[in-house]
């Protein structure tokens, strides 16, 4: 096999090509002067790790030389076979060349007719599918079997993409499949491997959904609000949660009523809001209270459909959404933990109004649904309620540009807009085992959101990365940018995003103690947080179940804050928290319980962080193992 190096210079990366982006980011490609190679004899590609992980059963192909992927990639010697063998068996797990019939690719004697076939310019026409090339840094993988024309319904070894004369003049490459694997057999691993895909790509929409599912079963419905009138407890199910604030959540759907109206009250005496609205893919709109756009004079939010062009009425704030249903993450701040000023809170918070624009002259009173004793859960389900929940969002909400490549895709996987999700047997199975292979690809990758910590000299970091943040907040406006797998990855464990990070609101989270061994909830651990921590409301730190990203439940609290009455602070005043199955002698007020089984990771929270936190003249050390009692 023979190999030849083609040269990627400015594609043009329309909002139609997005979803390829992320895709070939797997492969380690980038977008612009990224040198690809190509190779047509391999079916199906993958990631070494995810393959590891996955560990499936193989397709025989072509043996391939070890040394293939320095000839492949262009690397040196140094490269060990063991790698090479790794990166072969990769590229037998995964993704069809039919995912990427646009891209240029050449192989010595492909097209000896075609010059134009070896372009040196690739278009990338699906951004949802650069991410996956990338992992491996591979552009294009075309094959041509010797299957009979009668067991695929037309001629055998036809590529996407070429005419019949082209096809003639291919060199065939064979493959032969394991002896006793049925043609039904491969479609369900074709539908293992998009349903895969889905899972990633689909997680934030999920999330949504399972936020607003659990609000259906306390008796709520849309344009209505739900909230905590006390502080949480771990009946809270969702994901990292913050115990220390009232949440108001306001779902809304626009699709049959038009622009909806949000009203934020003032700031004041009374209380605050730190809050962001949403659409319904977890993509901040804008935020609210004084962090947003009101800067707590409060105001009259005007969320308006998907490509609405009607007049704005004067004294509203427009908030055009990409999706018709959104929702409001909004948090009642407190001033204390004292049971006078949580009540102080909730009242406040209750002064949030929601309704039509279309009845702004004699609004409906809002309903409100306080969920305070009810497990209101949007934990992720890795199994077939995660594409039953995608399958209800995607028949509400209209496609997106930047993910009109998914259409097909989910289409092979038995959700289709407009039709009913109804797999057969073994396509529920199928779907099961994909999404609990998906879990296992995001919980192998988790430990990345922790690389770069936010200071060198601890591991706390911020558990998102910059290009996501980004993306986030602007709307995917980036054509070269969708980030997919950092997006699927994060709303695994988190909801919501801010429009400006970091003016309300910041995080540092950990899953590793000083020695960087992960946290256990069998042992007992120390944080020491210093004097003066630079917020204007307060700070919290949380202790989650590692396994699921929620409370730990049937723990009587899961937090200590800057607002926990009787908490205990040294002569300095810095504080020390204690986390483990039972807290210090004379440390209760101090101590977050956990279970002594399994895993945990802790959540810091600043509200109101302030200029000396980000100038980093203001450290918080990490979690140090002590004695159990």
């Amino acid at each position: 096999m023979a190999f030849e190096r083609v040269q990627v210079s400015g594609p043009e990366l329309t909002e139609r090509r997005q979803p390829g982006i992320h895709f070939l980011k797997r492969f380690r490609l980038q977008p612009v002067e990224t040198s690809l190679c190509v190779h047509r004899g391999l079916h199906e590609t993958g990631v070494a790790q995810h393959a590891q992980v996955l560990g499936h059963r193989r397709l025989r192909h072509p043996q391939l030389p070890l040394d293939f992927s320095h000839r492949l990639f262009g690397r040196d010697q140094e490269t060990q076979d063991g790698a090479a063998v790794r990166l072969r068996d990769d590229f037998e797990h995964r993704f069809h060349a039919m995912y990427i019939p646009h891209t240029a690719y050449s192989c010595q004697g492909m097209y000896k007719s075609s010059p134009k076939a070896v372009a040196p310019v690739t278009v990338f026409r699906d951004r949802s599918r650069i991410a996956a090339l990338q992992t491996v840094g591979v552009a294009s993988f075309r094959r041509k079997t010797r299957r009979s024309a009668a067991a695929h319904g037309g001629s055998a070894g036809r590529r996407i993409g070429t005419d019949s004369r082209q096809e003639a003049e291919m060199p065939a490459v064979t493959e032969s499949i394991e002896s006793g694997v049925s043609s039904r057999d491969v479609v369900l691993r074709g539908v293992h491997r998009r349903a895969v895909e889905a899972v990633i790509w689909g997680m934030p929409a999920v999330n949504f959904d399972r936020l607003y599912q659990s609000m259906v079963r306390a008796g709520g419905a849309w344009n209505q609000v739900v909230y905590w009138s006390r502080l949480p407890d771990w009946k809270n199910q969702t994901l990292t949660p913050n115990p220390d604030v009232l949440y108001f959540f306001p779902f809304i759907n626009t699709l049959e009523v038009g622009p909806v109206v949000l009203q934020i009250p003032p700031a004041g005496a009374d209380g605050s809001i730190t809050g962001s609205v949403d659409d319904c893919w977890q993509t901040a709109i804008e935020d609210v209270g004084p962090a947003g756009v009101d800067k707590g004079k409060g105001g009259r939010y005007l969320i308006l459909p998907p490509g609405y062009k009607g007049h704005v009425p004067e004294g509203y704030i427009p908030m055009p959404s990409s999706t018709y249903q959104s929702y409001g993450i909004l948090r009642s701040n407190p001033a204390s933990g004292s049971a006078a000023d949580v009540a102080r809170a909730a009242g406040y918070g209750k002064q949030v109004k929601v309704f039509p624009l279309s009845s702004a002259a004699k609004p409906p009173a809002t309903v409100f649904v306080d969920v305070i004793d009810v497990v209101y859960d949007n934990t992720i389900p890795y199994d077939l309620r995660f594409f039953q929940s995608l399958h209800r969002m995607i028949q509400i909400e209209p496609w997106l540009d930047r993910d009109r490549a998914m259409i097909d895709l989910l289409k092979s996987i038995g959700i289709e807009k407009g039709k009913p999700f109804t797999p057969d047997v073994s396509t529920k199975a199928t779907l099961t085992d994909a999404a609990s292979d998906a879990h296992d690809y995001l919980d192998a990758r988790y430990e990345e959101v922790f690389e770069p910590p936010f200071d060198a000299s601890a591991r706390w970091a911020l558990p998102a990365s910059k290009e996501l943040i980004a993306a986030l907040q602007t709307n995917f406006a980036d054509p070269s940018s969708y980030p997919t797998d950092a997006r699927g990855l994060a709303f695994c464990y988190a909801y919501f995003s801010a429009k400006h990070l970091g003016e309300g609101q910041f995080y540092l989270m950990t899953i590793k103690d000083k020695d960087g061994n992960r946290l256990d909830a069998a042992k007992t651990y120390r944080l020491h947080v210093p004097p003066n921590p630079p917020v204007r409301l307060y700070w919290s730190a949380t202790v989650y179940d590692r396994a699921t990203h929620a409370l730990i439940r049937d723990m009587k609290w899961s937090s200590r804050s800057s607002n926990t009455p009787g908490l205990q602070k040294n002569d300095d005043g810095s504080s020390d928290l204690y986390f483990g199955p039972t807290p210090p002698a004379g440390k209760e007020s101090n101590w977050v319980p956990t279970h002594p089984s399994g895993g945990i990771e802790v959540l810091f929270r600043l509200y109101g962080p302030e200029l000396a936190f980000f100038e980093k003249k203001w450290i918080l050390p990490d979690l140090e193992r002590i004695a159990n009692v």
